[in-house]
């Protein structure tokens, strides 16, 4: 596993994890090299495709499919991650509930329930937008495997598609999100986990400790995946500049990958 650590905290984190200090860069402009397209449906489930870097909606492109977090849209999604300097095709999908402007995938009260109902609810989400991706796959050209992605409820979403559904994605890549133990209950004992995590985590982040990337990092590392983890001193639980562009360099090293 690889720890881009922006904490300053490296004696707290190389207690807990086998560290290997490298760096990305990235040149990408942003909003210039996204075109909206028109919004539709797809098992269910609303969305709006993008293509980046000028690319040919109609042409054979890497998917990115994004969810985005409590109270998002599929335009903020856009906003956080269509500033990719590469074609690809980004599917943008819109929670099921509508909540303060936005949409969130998870019902009311979903935060006071017990972990074991958490786990049915996040576990039946996550395999409404699996169908979601088997579906995509199927009405969009697409080159090789789709990579998923997330902020906060959107990251809670992406590891459990990780964890539960074998050989559905290339890479994972959660921002922010949960992983608590009573989520490992849900992993069949023959899932063949995705071959590439990128974990990006704020290290002052209050709603959700940056502790539950750690042991996410620890778990997939520990069962073959490889990992790459980014923390941010000073970042609660938000998006910033500088997770924008690792972010964005990650994509573009994925694609990269694919051409392996």
């Amino acid at each position: 596993m690889t720890t881009h650590n922006k904490t300053g905290r490296a004696d707290f984190l190389a207690c807990l994890l086998a560290v290997t200090m490298t760096s990305f860069s990235l040149t990408a402009s942003a909003a210039e090299t996204v075109t909206p397209q028109v919004a539709g449906q797809l098992n269910g489930l609303s969305f709006v495709e993008t293509v980046t870097a000028g690319a040919d909606e109609k042409s054979e492109l890497p998917m990115v499919i994004a969810l985005h977090y409590m109270t998002g849209s599929p335009a903020t999604s856009i906003e956080d991650y269509g500033g990719v300097d590469a074609p690809v095709r980004l599917l943008s999908l819109q929670g099921p509930h509508e909540l303060d402007g936005g949409y969130s995938w998870f019902p009311d009260g979903y935060y006071e329930l017990d972990a074991g109902s958490q786990l049915e609810v996040t576990v039946d989400v996550s395999d409404r937008v699996a169908s979601f991706i088997r579906a995509a796959i199927q009405a969009f050209p697409t080159q090789g495997k789709p990579i998923l992605t997330g902020y906060s409820q959107g990251a809670d979403l992406t590891h459990m598609i990780a964890l539960r559904e074998p050989g559905l994605i290339f890479a994972g890549l959660p921002m922010g999100g949960r992983f608590p133990d009573a989520w490992l209950d849900a992993v069949p004992e023959d899932a063949k986990l995705p071959a590439r995590i990128a974990l990006f985590h704020g290290a002052a982040d209050e709603a959700v400790d940056v502790n539950e990337s750690l042991a996410a990092a620890t778990y997939y590392t520990a069962n073959g995946v490889s990992v790459v983890l980014h923390t941010y001193a000073g970042v609660g639980h938000s998006y910033p500049a500088q997770m924008k562009q690792d972010f964005q360099a990650v994509i573009a090293q994925l694609i990269e990958a694919m051409d392996d």
